[in-house]
């Protein structure tokens, strides 16, 4: 029987060893969050289809306008991240506008659609290295995936009662990009996600679907993790892979990870989630060992073996999820095996506060660590992670 883990509550087991020194990320996001700016981000002028020649249906009419850059025969693309606004955030509404997206692509008979999950697979095949490629603005030139010839993604803009859809049709070869903008009604989005009740359009019903779950807390924690835990030197690449190749969950799916690298390391992988608290994800309790050999990879959990899934909950918001690599068994990696050694049976991973580990990072970072590794020479270090956005699953009449 598998032990289901809750990574939304996952805070309560957050338990500092006695005499150890720890950040208060509490104070510091209080610090951080006075210099967010909440005020309203316009959307950026693009090309669109004039209101009047527009179909009845948005989705179609962005697919339309995208299409238009295609001089001849169809194009394989894949429809991948849309955010909110200025941020790597993502909602409810951004998991609707891709459904929506690879339904009305093909209708215009210049696109073929590849699935997420099938840029997954390219990805865990090491068919496919730029993760960052999906979001927007993201450089695309040079970039070579297996199959796809271009990648849709973009920005929503919300102000009630309408949503503004910026997206780009960002070409692998040659990095050229087009862009379009259409206007999505509060109303079609309510019959999408509430097909029982699509009167359901209030501002406040609609709100916690357009927008990112608690969009203060999720940008300050974003920005504590970078600057204070992605110092870290990038000698190597490393591959972080969430299953099916998406970034936003709702609640109650599953997710897992695979990390893979050409180099052999030391693997310590942490979820800084929304509400300030940390949870080590590897070493856990079916996985002590923290070597991972060049050309191999490890599976969080690890399927078919491990008795435990990570199952989405509150809190929500936007989690980061860190890989930090070392050619050495560093202070860091050192600390962090000692710590989840004594893992309760059956709890699978253990909570720990985030300030211990940026203890940890800054002890393993300092000349004094600089020995050789275990193969000789000084240590080479990296880095990957990737905001994992998380959402209540809202039902068919609107409540969550």
């Amino acid at each position: 029987m598998k032990t289901i883990l809750s990574i939304g509550i996952m805070a309560a087991l957050a338990i500092a060893p006695a005499g150890c020194a720890s950040e208060t990320t509490k104070t510091e996001k209080n610090t951080t969050s006075t210099v967010i700016s909440q005020e309203p981000v316009v959307a950026p002028d693009t090309v669109t289809v004039a209101q009047e020649q527009q179909p009845s249906d948005p989705y179609l009419a962005l697919a339309q306008e995208l299409a238009a850059s295609v001089e001849k025969g169809t194009v394989d693309v894949s429809v991948v991240n849309f955010v909110y606004e200025d941020t790597n955030l993502m909602s409810p509404f951004s998991s609707l506008l891709r459904d929506e997206l690879e339904r009305v692509l093909p209708l215009t008979g210049k696109f073929e659609v590849i699935t997420r999950s099938r840029l997954a697979d390219l990805q865990y095949e090491d068919k496919f290295q730029a993760q960052q490629a999906s979001d927007p603005d993201a450089g695309t030139k040079g970039l070579k995936i297996k199959g796809v010839k271009a990648l849709v993604r973009g920005r929503f803009y919300y102000k009630y009662p309408d949503v503004t859809v910026c997206a780009e049709l960002a070409w692998m070869e040659g990095g050229q990009v087009q862009k379009a903008k259409v206007v999505v009604p509060a109303g079609n989005i309510s019959a999408r996600i509430w097909p029982d009740a699509p009167q359901l359009k209030e501002e406040a019903a609609l709100n916690g679907v357009i927008n990112p779950q608690e969009l203060v807390a999720s940008r300050v924690n974003v920005q504590d993790v970078a600057s204070r835990l992605a110092k870290v030197p990038h000698d190597f690449p490393v591959q972080l892979v969430v299953n099916q190749g998406k970034r936003d969950f709702a609640q109650g799916e599953t997710i897992s990870y695979h990390v893979q690298t050409g180099t052999g390391c030391h693997l310590a992988i942490f979820c800084h989630q929304v509400d300030g608290s940390t949870v080590v994800l590897f070493p856990n309790e079916f996985q002590r060992n923290t070597w991972v050999a060049a050309g191999t990879g490890v599976d969080i959990p690890n399927v078919g073996k491990d008795t435990f899934q990570f199952k989405i909950q509150r809190p929500f918001g936007a989690d980061v999820v860190q890989v930090i690599a070392c050619t050495k068994a560093s202070a860091l990696h050192q600390m962090i095996s000692q710590y989840t050694a004594n893992i309760d049976k059956g709890m699978g991973v253990r909570g720990i506060d985030r300030g211990i580990v940026v203890e940890g990072l800054n002890s393993a970072l300092s000349p004094s660590e600089g020995s050789q590794n275990e193969s000789g020479g000084l240590p080479r270090w990296s880095e990957e992670h990737v905001v994992v956005c998380t959402y209540p699953k809202f039902d068919s009449v609107g409540s969550q």
